[in-house]
C-alpha cells in the first residue's frame, strides 16, 4: 500500500514547503511514518542551503515505543544510510544526536519542550496517529501552535488514518504571528547560514491532502440482534466462515490484551477438534506479542488459514497475509474519567463508527467484514459516536496540568486546546497536586518536586515518592523501585503461561522474591537478588524466571534516574535494612490511593461529618461478621470515597506479589478496568494507623481503629 503514497510524494513536498502545517489524511497501511520522512529527507528538508532558515532535523513523534522503533528501522532502510536516522524512547536509552531523522514518542517530544521550549533543533515536526486524539496528541498540538507564533518558517506535519481531520486544521488556521513581518524566526542566530529576508516567501498556514482510496469492495454484515456475548459470538463466526465461505485469512478485533488471550485459547481448542475431524488446519496467531506469534507460525506452517487476533491496529502488520474477512466486536478501550475512585481507568467502550471503517478497510480487494452487533445499533449516534472523542475530555489531567504549569502557563483554562478540558478535571488535578506538595496555594509549581514530577512520565505518586525517598533519606532504593516498576512486565518471564508447569515455575519463583511489604520491595528484591547472581551463575536467571534483558533495562532507567536527581542536587542516600523508612516514604506519596477489605468497614465519618454504612455483602465474613479464610478475590474500598455512593469495589491484581495475601489495608500505584471489575497494581501493604501518623492533614479526625468491625 505505501506504493499508494509514493503518487502524492511531490504534492506532499510542495505543502510543507509552502505551509506551516499540513494534514495528511488517509486509510491504515500507508507507511506514512516512515514514507513522508523519507520523501521530506530525500526533497534536502535536512540541508543547510542559502535560503533554508531552520535547523536541518526532522522530528517524528509517535505514540508507543514498537512503533518508534519499527517506523525508525524502515526509515533508514528507505534512505540507504542507518547512520541518518536513530530514535529514542525514554531515558533508558540514547541516540545519536548527528541523525538527521529524530523517532520518538510523544511523551518524550513533551519532555523535551521543558528543556527546549521552542524545539529549536527541528525544522519539521511530524506527528503520527493524530486520529487517536490521545491526551499526549493534543497537548503536543497545543504547544506546536504557540511555538509556530515565534517560529514562523517551522513546519509541522500531522498525519491522519482517518478521524475528524477538518477540526483539528480550523484549531491551526488562526495562528497569529507575532513578528511584524510575519517570516522572523527567533533561531537566526547563525550570521553563516542566515539567508536575506526578501529570499523567503511568507508560508501559508495549512495545507490537506488527501490520500484517497479506491471503493471498498467488501461487504458489511451485521447481527440480526443483540450479542450476550461478544467473544462467544467471534468464536462461532470465525468458524462459520472456515465452514462456509471460500478460503481466506481471518482478522477478528478485540478490546484488549485480556480478550485477546481468551479468544486465543477458544480458538486453538476449537481448531483442536476441527483438525481431529479432518475438516483442516489452521493458525491461530495473536497480534502484539511476538515470541507467541513465531510460535504458532512454526506450529502449523502448512495451514490453509490464518486467524489474526488484533486489540491495536497499530499491531497488524500490513504486509504479513492477505487479508479476506475481517470480525469486529465493536469495541475498544480508551480512559475514562473517574475522579471518585482513581481518576480515570482505562476501559472498554463502543468503537467509533471511524474506528470500525479503519478495521475494514485492511480487507485487500473483496471480502467481508462482521460487526458483531445490530445495524440499528451501529447507527444509533447514542450508542456509538462518529470519531473518537480527544482523551482530554475524559483522561486524568494531573500530569498534562504539572507539565504544563513548569512551562509557565499560568491559567490552565486559557491555554488553547483544540478541545478545552472539563472543569471538574482540572479541579481534581489540582487538588491532587496540591494534596501532593507539587503546587502551592497559588497554584504555582513548588522547586523541585513539581519540575520533578513534570520531568517524569510516571503516576504523580510515584514522582513524589523518589523525591520523598530523598527527605526521608532511602533514596537508592526508590531509584531502584521506580525502574522496575517501569520495566515490571519485562522483568519477569510471563510467557506460556497457558503451561500449568510454567505457571507454576513463575508463581514459585516470585514466592522467592516476595516482601510481605508488598509489590514495591518485592521488585526491588528482584533486581537486587539478579545482580547478585547472575554473575556468579549464569542459568541463575533462567532458573528464577527473571529476563536478563530486563534488568538490564532497568539498570539504564535507573542510571538516568540518578542523574535526575544529580540534576536537582538531591541526596542519594540508602536506607540500609531499615524497611520502615521506605515505608513511610510509601505511604506519604500513595496515601490518596489507600483501600482496606470491605467487611472490615463498619462506620467512616469523614472530615465533613458525613457517616456511611457501608453493608457486609462478601463471601469473605460468616453470618457474625467474622473473616473467612478463602482463595477467592476478596474486595476493597478506597478510603477517601467511602462517603460518596459511586465508590467501586477494588481488588488486588492477579499478577500481584500479594495476590494470595490480601492484606487487610493496602496502598496502590494505579488501577486498571477488567471486564468491568477495578484491579489495583503496584499494591503495598500497610498499617491502618498510617493514615493518622503520615497523612492526618488528609484524613483529619477520621480514627480508623473504632470503626473497624471485630474479626
Amino acid at each position: 500500500m505505501a506504493s499508494v503514497l509514493l503518487g502524492y510524494r511531490q504534492d506532499i513536498i510542495t505543502a510543507v514547503e509552502g505551509h506551516n502545517v499540513v494534514a495528511v489524511s488517509g486509510y491504515p497501511g500507508l507507511y506514512m511514518a516512515s514514507h513522508i520522512p523519507f520523501f521530506l529527507y530525500k526533497a534536502g528538508f535536512t540541508e543547510y542551503g542559502p535560503c533554508k532558515k531552520n535547523p536541518p532535523r526532522i522530528c517524528v513523534a509517535q505514540f508507543r515505543d514498537s512503533e518508534v522503533r519499527a517506523n525508525a528501522e524502515a526509515c533508514s532502510v528507505l534512505i540507504g544510510n542507518r547512520s541518518k536516522v536513530t530514535f529514542f524512547v525514554g531515558t533508558h536509552t540514547s541516540f545519536d544526536p548527528s541523525a538527521d531523522v529524530l523517532y520518538t514518542t510523544e511523551d518524550c517530544l513533551m519532555r523535551k519542550v521543558i528543556a527546549d521550549p521552542l524545539l529549536s533543533e527541528y525544522g519539521v515536526v511530524i506527528l503520527t496517529g493524530v486520529e487517536n486524539r490521545m491526551l499526549s496528541t493534543d497537548i503536543l498540538m497545543a504547544l506546536l501552535k504557540r511555538i509556530l507564533i515565534k517560529r514562523s518558517r517551522l513546519r509541522v506535519v500531522l498525519c491522519f488514518e482517518g478521524g475528524n481531520v477538518k477540526e483539528v486544521l480550523n484549531f491551526f488556521k488562526n495562528i497569529k504571528v507575532s513578528s511584524a513581518e510575519g517570516i522572523q524566526d527567533p533561531l537566526d542566530h547563525d550570521e553563516l547560514s542566515k539567508p536575506s529576508l526578501g529570499n523567503l516567501k511568507k508560508l501559508g498556514k495549512v495545507a490537506h491532502i488527501h490520500v484517497s482510496k479506491q471503493k471498498a469492495l467488501y461487504n458489511v454484515h451485521y447481527l440480526s440482534s443483540p450479542s450476550p456475548n461478544y467473544l462467544d459470538t467471534a468464536v462461532s463466526t470465525v468458524w462459520n466462515i472456515f465452514k462456509h465461505e471460500t478460503k481466506g485469512n481471518v482478522l477478528v478485533f478485540v478490546p484488549s490484551k485480556v480478550e485477546m488471550e481468551m479468544l486465543y485459547e477458544n480458538l486453538v481448542e476449537s481448531a483442536r477438534s476441527f483438525r481431529e475431524q479432518g475438516t483442516g488446519m489452521v493458525n491461530v496467531i495473536p497480534l502484539g506479542d511476538e515470541e507467541r506469534t513465531a510460535h504458532s507460525r512454526k506450529k502449523n506452517p502448512y495451514a490453509s488459514m490464518n486467524i489474526y487476533i488484533c486489540y491495536d491496529m497499530k499491531d497488524y502488520k500490513f504486509k504479513m497475509d492477505h487479508i479476506t474477512y475481517v470480525v469486529d466486536c465493536g469495541y475498544s478501550r480508551r480512559m475514562i474519567s473517574d475522579y471518585v475512585n482513581t481518576g480515570a481507568v482505562e476501559s472498554t467502550v463502543n468503537a467509533t463508527r471511524d474506528e470500525m471503517r479503519q478495521r475494514a478497510s485492511v480487507i485487500a480487494g473483496s471480502g467481508k467484514c462482521y460487526r458483531l452487533m445490530t445495524e440499528a445499533h451501529f447507527k444509533d449516534n447514542t450508542m456509538v459516536m462518529e470519531y473518537t472523542q480527544s482523551e482530554i475530555k475524559t483522561n486524568d489531567l494531573t500530569n498534562a496540568l504539572i507539565f504544563i504549569r513548569s512551562l509557565g502557563v499560568s491559567n490552565f483554562t486559557e491555554f488553547e486546546f483544540i478541545t478545552q478540558p472539563p472543569i471538574p478535571a482540572i479541579e481534581h488535578a489540582l487538588t491532587t497536586l496540591y494534596l501532593l506538595g507539587a503546587i502551592d496555594r497559588e497554584g504555582e509549581v513548588v522547586y523541585p518536586l513539581g519540575n520533578i514530577m513534570a520531568e517524569l512520565p510516571y503516576t504523580p505518586a510515584l514522582s513524589c515518592f523518589l523525591y520523598k525517598s530523598t527527605e526521608l533519606g532511602c533514596s537508592e532504593e526508590a531509584l531502584t523501585i521506580c525502574a522496575m516498576l517501569q520495566v515490571q512486565d519485562k522483568v519477569l518471564k510471563k510467557t506460556n503461561l497457558n503451561s500449568t508447569y510454567q505457571s507454576d515455575k513463575l508463581r514459585a519463583a516470585m514466592l522467592g522474591f516476595t516482601a510481605c511489604e508488598g509489590d514495591l520491595l518485592s521488585y526491588f528484591n528482584v533486581y537486587q537478588l539478579s545482580r547478585y547472581y547472575r554473575d556468579e551463575d549464569k542459568q541463575w536467571l533462567n532458573r528464577h524466571m527473571v529476563s536478563e534483558g530486563g534488568i538490564m533495562l532497568a539498570e539504564r532507567m535507573r542510571a538516568r534516574l540518578v542523574a535526575l536527581l544529580k540534576k536537582y542536587q538531591l541526596p542519594l542516600t540508602t536506607c540500609g535494612e531499615n524497611a520502615d523508612i521506605l515505608m513511610e516514604a510509601i505511604f506519604k506519596s500513595f496515601f490518596l490511593n489507600v483501600a482496606c477489605k470491605e467487611h472490615l468497614i463498619k462506620t467512616i465519618i469523614t472530615s465533613r461529618q458525613l457517616d456511611v454504612e457501608v453493608k457486609v455483602n462478601t463471601k469473605v465474613v460468616d453470618d457474625e461478621g467474622n473473616a473467612i479464610l478463602t482463595n477467592e478475590l476478596q474486595p476493597y474500598l478506597l478510603v477517601p470515597s467511602i462517603d460518596t455512593n459511586k465508590t467501586r469495589r477494588l481488588y488486588i491484581n492477579s499478577g500481584s506479589f500479594l495476590a494470595n495475601e490480601q492484606p487487610d489495608w493496602v496502598v496502590f500505584n494505579e488501577s486498571m478496568d477488567i471486564d468491568g471489575e477495578l484491579f489495583m497494581k503496584n499494591v503495598t501493604a500497610i498499617k491502618p494507623e498510617f493514615l493518622q501518623k503520615y497523612a492526618s492533614h488528609y484524613y483529619g479526625a477520621l480514627k480508623v481503629q473504632s470503626y473497624l468491625s471485630d474479626y
